[in-house]
């Protein structure tokens, strides 16, 4: 069944959108774990390792319903069709520079939209509009990636002005060091870009937390939580742009 709350899957997660770039790597883990991996093309309209970031490409809606930019390949629609989804093309085309590159990379938590709303799609607006899902604009235009979802009310950032904005709208916030976390040749990646929930409970992460200086910080701000952590490679934790969740088991 599809998740109903985008990032908040209350079973096992079943199929999740990965960037192909990333698939030969995690397509064993995940398996392992009984969750398909459904890849997006990288995107040439964006620059660096951004044209393979599922978050900046895809924009999970719920339920059985995507948002994907206007460029999308054929392929992958005929591939996220095929599966049931209902594919909303942007309005407006990715392009290379911040911050016409993020249209889509907006925040969902809950019944909460997070995103720079000046650069948001109109797509996006007007699908959350008439779901009636409270929009709140912040400077960060890389919301997706910059926060790791621990549950609906809890989570992980080290953005500074994403942990206040949140912290303003009820939520829990874990603030962390930023750095640590590699994108490309860079330690510049975002905690969320390497995380994402594969179950209720379950909080995977990209590779290991051993070299990051708040490593027992989240550990046990997630034992506080009741979340298990996973770690699905030996690497150092790397960005990939998000792991986006779409289908669960059945509830029965």
């Amino acid at each position: 069944m599809y998740i109903k709350n985008p990032n908040l899957p209350q079973k096992k997660v079943t199929s999740a959108i990965l960037g192909g770039k990333y698939c030969e790597l995690f397509e064993k883990p995940l398996l392992d774990l009984g969750v398909q991996i459904l890849p997006v093309s990288p995107c040439s309209d964006v620059k660096g390792e951004e044209r393979h970031h599922a978050d900046m490409l895809v924009h999970h809606l719920g339920k059985n319903v995507i948002a994907a930019h206007k460029n999308m390949l054929s392929k992958d629609i005929s591939l996220y069709t095929s599966k049931g989804l209902h594919v909303l093309k942007s309005e407006l085309p990715l392009q290379l520079e911040y911050p016409k590159n993020i249209i889509l990379n907006g925040l969902r938590i809950a019944n909460t939209f997070f995103h720079y709303l000046k650069y948001t799609d109109n797509v996006l607006k007007f699908y959350l509009m008439e779901n009636n899902c409270k929009m709140i604009s912040v400077k960060q235009g890389y919301s997706k990636c910059a926060v790791a979802i621990v549950d609906e009310n809890s989570v992980i950032t080290s953005d500074k002005g994403m942990a206040k904005e949140m912290q303003n709208a009820g939520f829990d916030v874990l603030f962390i060091r930023p750095g640590f976390i590699r994108l490309g040749e860079t330690d510049s990646g975002f905690i969320g870009g390497c995380s994402v929930k594969l179950s209720h409970n379950i909080l995977a992460f990209t590779g290991q937390l051993t070299e990051h200086p708040d490593k027992e910080i989240i550990l046990n701000y997630l034992i506080s939580k009741n979340i298990k952590p996973i770690f699905l490679s030996q690497n150092k934790l790397f960005d990939v742009g998000s792991i986006l969740p779409i289908t669960e088991e059945d509830a029965s």
